[in-house]
């Protein structure tokens, strides 16, 4: 049997079928173009650790992931180095890391984020903007070699359920700051939410986060 996994903030929904059965493969072509349509991104597994996305529909039974398209906007690159690249959707690109292991990581991480204070922060380039933090620290950094760009995520706890949240879970957004010689963090991107929220540094190397925002993965949600 083929098996198409739905995953949501309600959790995930298995859909069992049998390739050899016409019926029950079309049901799985409608489900698999409805969900993509409505902004979900389908994966499937190529071993230990990776994933690939996919963009037709597969009738061995693809996961199908939530478009995550919320956050800051991928890095870009400057012709001298490696920062600042408009980077693409590609078609069956393989992804370094596999993101259910990805969310569980954070999820069972979770405690260990801090909220690193927001400082403001003056550039020769251009002034910091908000929805750019991935931008504004690698021009920070290009301006002040001491310091480096520290990519990671930040955490937000919507496990009691609102008027925005119908189910409980952990939201993971993509974000940016800068780390000084001194092992110091701050924040140079500013923002209007009410809050400063607990950032989570990413564990893997840099090109593989700068992989998952390139491929649309901005936002996580863990349902709970």
């Amino acid at each position: 049997m083929a098996k198409q996994i739905v995953m949501d903030i309600t959790g995930d929904t298995r859909h069992e079928f049998d390739p050899a059965d016409a019926h029950a493969v079309a049901e799985a072509f409608a489900r698999f173009e409805a969900l993509t349509s409505e902004g979900f991104t389908a994966a499937v597994r190529t071993g230990s650790g990776t994933s690939e996305l996919i963009h037709d529909f597969d009738p061995a039974g693809p996961t199908a992931i939530p478009s995550l398209r919320t956050g800051c906007r991928p890095p870009r690159r400057t012709r001298g180095g490696s920062l600042y690249s408009r980077e693409r959707r590609r078609r069956g690109k393989q992804l370094p890391v596999d993101l259910l292991a990805l969310m569980n990581s954070l999820y069972d991480r979770r405690q260990k984020a801090v909220v690193v204070p927001y400082e403001p922060t003056s550039m020769k380039s251009d002034s910091p903007r908000e929805g750019e933090c991935h931008n504004n620290a690698d021009r920070y950094v290009l301006e002040n070699p001491d310091c480096q760009s520290i990519r990671g995520w930040l955490v937000f706890d919507n496990a009691t359920a609102s008027v925005f949240s119908s189910r409980p879970h952990f939201r993971f957004t993509s974000h940016s700051v800068v780390e000084r010689a001194d092992g110091r963090l701050f924040d140079p991107t500013p923002t209007q939410a009410s809050q400063r929220y607990p950032f989570l540094r990413h564990e893997g190397p840099e090109s593989e986060f700068d992989a998952i925002i390139a491929a649309g993965y901005t936002q996580l949600d863990y349902p709970v």
